[in-house]
């Protein structure tokens, strides 16, 4: 756990220390693609953006992966720590959003194409189960566009235009053959 609810973790774990004669360590040491507390994260609170602006003097082709957080959390703990982790392994950093918003925000955004390619690597070794799991396929088609550098290309950028068309809100087909592999997963 690595979320500010891991205070409230902490206080349990030192009462059991204390009280009942045990030896709990308190924080993971593990590193954040050792496991995949990253992968429920993003299903929960991540989004998988594409963008495709071709009309105009600047056209522009993004893709990004965005997780953006509350400043605070319900306890008044500060979710920076936990989401500079995040942004380092994701070759980012953390942006203040919303400030001037009764519920200021963090967000971690993508912003490279080696960042894209750790989180699809991540997101290979330990891949969504849930709603976003077909998002994070196409999204990972893109960043292999990009990769490949095809998003210069003509047919690179109606690729990338079609897969956009069938993401997120605009999915028309769903499949969830990948949860006959999810007991399977090896961790």
């Amino acid at each position: 756990m690595r979320t500010p609810k891991i205070h409230s973790l902490n206080a349990l774990i030192d009462f059991l220390n204390e009280n009942k004669g045990v030896s709990i360590e308190k924080y993971s040491k593990e590193p954040l693609d050792s496991n995949p507390w990253l992968s429920g994260f993003i299903e929960a609170d991540a989004s998988f953006q594409v963008r495709t602006t071709l009309s105009g003097k600047y056209p522009k082709l993004e893709c990004k992966l965005e997780i953006s957080q509350r400043r605070l959390d319900h306890k008044g703990f500060d979710n920076l720590e936990f989401l500079t982790y995040i942004a380092e392994f994701l070759d980012t950093e953390v942006k203040k959003i919303r400030s001037d918003k009764p519920n200021p925000e963090y967000r971690v955004r993508t912003t490279n194409i080696k960042g894209n390619i750790h989180a699809k690597n991540y997101l290979l070794k330990y891949p969504l189960f849930g709603t976003k799991h077909l998002d994070s396929l196409d999204w990972m088609e893109v960043v292999n566009i990009f990769d490949r550098k095809e998003h210069n290309t003509i047919q690179g950028k109606e690729k990338i235009v079609k897969i956009k068309s069938g993401m997120n809100n605009y999915r028309k087909i769903f499949t969830w053959d990948h949860l006959q592999k999810f007991y399977n997963v090896k961790i």
